[in-house]
């Protein structure tokens, strides 16, 4: 039995073994032909070992925890995200739609003014057609377009002069088209 390091020099520890454990560690010892010390010191190290093993273990499943949490974090805002996308271009949908069909009315009532239609209509016309000024708001510049355009078209069926007025006010801000 070789020894690496002189053995009268090195720290003693005295262990108080539990009944049997003794002989367990005096027949590894015999098996592997080896003192009883050097089975407890393999011992000792592989225990060790196993416990910077095990927490190196632990930190690499903390760290998976986390970047899993990360990740679950990561794919609910982009799940959030892609939604709102959706929403949007739904929205957007809508809106060209609306405008298509903005258009179609401003392109027809451009098509009446041709027509010898007089000019209280023509005036209707052209306050259904003048577009919102500085309200910031194109759902509601698109809402007083329709309603303008509608009103016209109203007013030219069955309209008085007075309503005419009203609706030119309303539509063109305040102000009387001539």
């Amino acid at each position: 039995m070789s020894t690496l390091y002189p053995s009268r020099t090195a720290d003693k520890f005295v262990v108080r073994l539990p009944d049997g454990l003794r002989n367990e560690v005096q027949g590894a010892a015999d098996y592997l032909d080896t003192s009883m010390n050097t089975v407890f010191v393999q011992a000792v190290r592989q225990y060790l070992d196993n416990q910077k093993r095990q927490q190196q273990l632990l930190d690499a499943l903390a760290k998976a925890v986390t970047g899993k949490e990360e990740l679950d974090a990561v794919l609910h805002w982009r799940g959030k995200h892609t939604q709102a996308i959706r929403e949007r271009d739904a929205l957007q949908q809508r809106l060209t739609a609306a405008d298509e069909r903005a258009d179609e009315w401003a392109g027809l009532l451009r098509e009446a003014w041709e027509y010898d239609i007089g000019t209280p209509l023509k005036r209707k016309i052209m306050a259904a057609l003048k577009p919102a000024e500085g309200s910031g708001d194109e759902v509601a510049h698109d809402r007083a377009f329709r309603n303008g355009l509608m009103q016209g078209y109203n007013l030219a069926l069955n309209g008085s002069e007075k309503e005419y007025q009203d609706a030119v006010a309303r539509y063109s801000g305040g102000k009387d088209a001539e």
